[in-house]
């Protein structure tokens, strides 16, 4: 009938079941031009066949074509609906391939302080951020953008943090420490100069210029100030929830302690981890390459030297008026995060697959911690991991904190990009407010009128941000006017 006709009919059929020359040539010319779409597509796909492969291949076409030639009908229609069918396949998988990487996010511009990415199915997006830095980057630059303030906020007698966030092979522990051996080199450097105003290598990190820093400081501080400076580190590592101290390898506990300076805040403290006072920068770079030998590094497919654990360096500063003896603490936080992992990029199986699910379980938690903070929520899980236990003080809002994003620009991680962009875009909603105990009235003002300044600098951040909604502007507000309200009792 003519709707069998339509159904079956194909330009390697036969016409009322005779054989014809020309009904031959048509199934040959069809045979070849089947096998080239299929050699086409392999190409496309970069399937590499062997020479075995290949002669096999060629021999099989050649019985085929010789029995299309003797007129086996059945053979050639089914051989001929066989490969155009695998044809099909291979480019419908070729599409949906080349769909999937059309279909990722994608970074089109970088500015000074702003990250422009194209987003499937939205469009363009611009995302804000107080500095962005390039690939080419120097250290310094990255230092000067995004930790000295936290730093010399440190030093001031404020607490600071700076943690660094990103997926694994983004180039988090680079920017936190520097390249592998920057220990060892810096330390061979100090020691060939006796320590004394040594020039560090340019590729040195966050970690190894804030020491830096510290120690320039606490000799100007002492020449013009008279202030007595003194510091002490703690350097943790947390690898599947257990911490270890990784100047001693002894494993250290997690508790929380009522402050009784502020009333409102219960601390965390980090019992059993050594606190080793250090009087130079080669004393600070002995107990750093002590520690990177405890350090817990495996090679993944994203990730030749991956941290398979988030290290913690806790730099205590006590300080010291020698006229009046007013005395002042504050704590630096320096946090290098394991790498968030996708499981399926990262191929990782069996002991490096549990390392993996922990990283992410605990990055999540903080994720859960920032957007209840966002969220002004009465409960706020800092529980939920000992990581941020860990750094409760610093999220909790005695502090100033500085979160780093790193991210890879090229395409094909454009999925764990956003997601990592996203994550300093809510991070950068948090409104922290550092405060230190005040030893006198006039130490008492200028607590009070920083403390001001810092408020009125938050909020104007957010009012560029289009962020003015948020409950923690609100929370801003009332801490103004309550500032204010002190700044006038004490008749400042």
């Amino acid at each position: 009938t003519t709707v069998k006709k339509k159904e079956w009919s194909s330009p390697a059929s036969a016409v009322d079941g005779k054989h014809s020359g020309n009904q031959m040539r048509r199934e040959e010319e069809e045979k070849k031009r089947s096998d080239h779409r299929r050699h086409i597509t392999q190409q496309l796909l970069k399937s590499h066949l062997s020479a075995s492969d290949d002669n096999a291949t060629t021999g099989g076409q050649t019985n085929e074509a010789n029995k299309a030639t003797a007129g086996s009908k059945g053979a050639s229609e089914s051989d001929a609906k066989g490969e155009s069918s695998n044809t099909v396949e291979e480019e419908e998988g070729d599409e949906s391939n080349q769909s999937r990487r059309k279909s990722r996010p994608k970074i089109l511009a970088i500015h000074d302080r702003q990250l422009i990415l194209y987003l499937p199915g939205i469009g363009v997006k611009p995302y804000q951020f107080d500095h962005v830095c390039k690939e080419d980057a120097l250290q310094s630059e990255v230092y000067a953008k995004a930790a000295r303030e936290s730093v010399i906020t440190a030093i001031n007698g404020f607490n600071a943090a700076i943690f660094c966030y990103g997926q694994t092979g983004s180039g988090k522990t680079h920017t936190m420490f520097g390249p592998q051996g920057i220990v060892k080199e810096t330390l061979e450097g100090l020691d060939s100069q006796h320590g004394g105003g040594a020039v560090v290598p340019g590729s040195c990190g966050i970690v190894l210029r804030s020491c830096i820093e510290l120690f320039r400081a606490k000799e100007r501080l002492r020449r013009q100030f008279d202030l007595v400076t003194t510091y002490s580190l703690q350097y943790v590592q947390l690898y599947n929830e257990k911490v270890t101290d990784l100047l001693t390898g002894r494993d250290v506990r997690v508790r929380s302690y009522y402050n009784a300076e502020r009333s409102h805040a219960a601390d965390a403290a980090l019992c059993g981890a050594h606190e080793a006072r250090v009087e130079t920068l080669s004393d600070v770079m002995n107990l750093l390459q002590i520690g990177e030998r405890r350090k817990v590094y495996a090679e993944t497919a994203m990730n030749i030297r991956s941290s398979r654990a988030h290290t913690v360096l806790v730099v205590t500063v006590r300080q010291v008026y020698r006229k009046t003896g007013a005395s002042c603490q504050s704590t630096l936080h320096l946090v290098d995060l394991a790498g968030s992992e996708n499981l399926k990029l990262s191929k990782v199986e069996g002991i490096r697959r549990a390392e993996a699910i922990g990283i992410n379980s605990s990055l999540l938690a903080l994720q859960r911690v920032i957007s209840a903070r966002v969220e002004s929520k009465d409960h706020v899980p800092y529980r939920d991991s000992k990581l941020t236990l860990i750094l409760k003080q610093a999220l909790m809002g005695n502090s100033r904190t500085t979160a780093i994003v790193t991210c890879r620009s090229d395409e094909s991680h454009g999925d764990q990009t956003l997601s990592s962009i996203r994550f300093g875009q809510m991070a950068g909603k948090i409104s922290n407010t550092a405060t230190t105990a005040a030893t006198s009235v006039e130490s008492a003002r200028n607590t009070v009128l920083g403390a001001i300044r810092r408020c009125r600098q938050q909020m104007h951040q957010m009012e560029i941000r289009g962020n003015q909604h948020l409950p923690v502007y609100h929370t801003l507000k009332i801490r103004l006017q309550e500032l204010e309200l002190k700044a006038k009792e004490l008749n400042v």
